[in-house]
Formats: structure tokens, sequence, C-alpha cells
């Protein structure tokens, strides 16, 4: 199995879990960075907008774009 390492501080949208059937528009992803590993396939993950760290399986990672503090959190604004 091939491991992947990725850059810290990139921008990650976590899978969430927690959307009720009648809310089935909301946003799917919580958008944060990328902050470390507890396994090989376990992410831990930052999520501004609530100010907290989840550890995830489910994540895609934006490689391009990093953590800047100058920009608004767009996570605020859902």
């Amino acid at each position: 199995m091939l491991a992947y390492l990725y850059p810290f501080g990139c921008k990650a949208y976590a899978l969430n879990h927690d959307i009720l059937k009648r809310k089935k528009l909301q946003p799917r992803a919580l958008i944060g960075y990328f902050i470390g590993y507890d396994f090989t396939n376990v992410f831990r993950v930052w999520i501004p907008s609530k100010n907290k760290v989840i550890r995830t399986r489910d994540v895609q990672f934006d490689h391009t774009s990093f953590y800047d503090p100058y920009n608004i959190d767009i996570g605020y604004a859902l």
C-alpha cells in the first residue's frame, strides 16, 4: 500500500456525516486545514469556523491553497 504525504497547512475538505435527510441541500464538507496524521489513513484537520480539530478519513486535499490568516474564512458565513 502506497502512503501519500500531504503538505501541512493545505486546505482540506472534510466530509460532514451529520446532515439530516430533511437538510439534504446543505453543504456536505467542512472547510479546514491539514495539520497532521493520527494513523496512515486518519487525518487531523483544523476547522477554523468551529475552532476545533477533527479526526477523519474522508478528506479531499487542495495542494494549491494553504492557510493564510488574512483571508476571510467562508465557513463563518455558512
